[in-house]
């Protein structure tokens, strides 16, 4: 089997295989920590971001840019993070503050890794200081900010907004979170998600973002190949072994490999965006 080979240095031996056409990929980890995978994730995020702005502008709804924070001289825990997150969000769901989000975990150099969430979302205007209030009693802490997001062009604050949102999804960032998780749940491996989002946000979620944002960087070649595709798989002898029957395959739904955090990373240079913020 000559296969197209993955920079992935965690990849397992898993191959997607075309029935029609012989054309055999290595899958990677897509593990958040890893190397290689996380530049297709951080250039998915950024995508879903400018993508999920521009139609909901496209809708007519606003567009706001809310940072919630841990309570002062405490770092919460992932756990106590989303839990606070839920609380918060479905207060301002059921007063319509609050309906469609991407929310992106950012930890803190300082106070002992205390991690912050970013959120962009639509919905009703929410003033500061009740943002600040419904904050503190959902978990968070009393540090609170909230802007507008409105377009402008691809050199405005709004692209700042989307790299640095995307920048909270390289492996320093999720390498750290994954570090963070697995302390928490006595050293058991636990899946990472630092980037969230509702379903309306971006349809299809990160896979589908994925699909949309190799075709926009001219690498989903293999999309146009008709199938089906199956699984093999090659143990450390090169002998193959197949998994699966000829059938349409999302190469997304293999397993993930456990974080590897490995330190920075660069992302190759993405469309541009083309939002701005300003003060709500």
């Amino acid at each position: 089997m000559r296969a197209k080979e993955t920079r992935c240095p965690n990849a397992r031996g898993f191959y997607a295989v075309s029935a029609a056409t012989g054309a055999a990929l290595a899958i990677p980890c897509k593990a958040w920590g890893c190397p290689h995978c996380v530049r297709m994730r951080r250039a998915t995020v950024a995508y879903m971001i400018e993508a999920g702005v521009c139609r909901a502008q496209a809708r007519g709804e606003k567009v706001r840019f809310l940072t919630v924070t841990s309570p002062g001289g405490y770092a919460l825990s992932t756990r106590e993070l989303y839990e606070s997150f839920n609380r918060l969000r479905t207060t301002l769901r059921k007063s319509g503050e609050l309906e469609e989000y991407l929310a992106v975990v950012e930890l803190q150099e300082r106070d002992g890794g205390a991690p912050h969430l970013h959120i962009i979302a639509t919905g009703e205007y929410i003033p500061q200081r009740r943002l600040s209030a419904l904050a503190s009693s959902a978990g968070f802490g009393p540090i609170a900010d909230i802007r507008a997001v409105r377009g402008t062009g691809p050199r405005s604050a709004g692209m700042y907004l989307v790299k640095s949102l995307a920048q909270y999804a390289t492996k320093a960032n999720a390498g750290a979170l994954a570090e963070r998780v697995k302390s928490e749940g006595n050293g058991k491996a636990t899946r990472v998600r630092p980037v969230r989002c509702s379903r309306g946000w971006y349809p299809g979620g990160m896979k589908a973002a994925q699909k949309h944002a190799l075709q926009l960087m001219g690498g989903a070649k293999e999309a146009n190949d008709p199938g089906p595709w199956f699984m093999v798989s090659r143990d450390p002898n090169g002998n193959i072994h197949t998994l699966s029957r000829p059938k349409p395959v999302d190469m997304d739904d293999q397993p993930e490999a456990e974080e590897r955090p490995q330190g920075p990373a660069t992302m190759p240079e993405g469309r541009e965006a083309m939002t701005t913020v300003r003060a709500a």
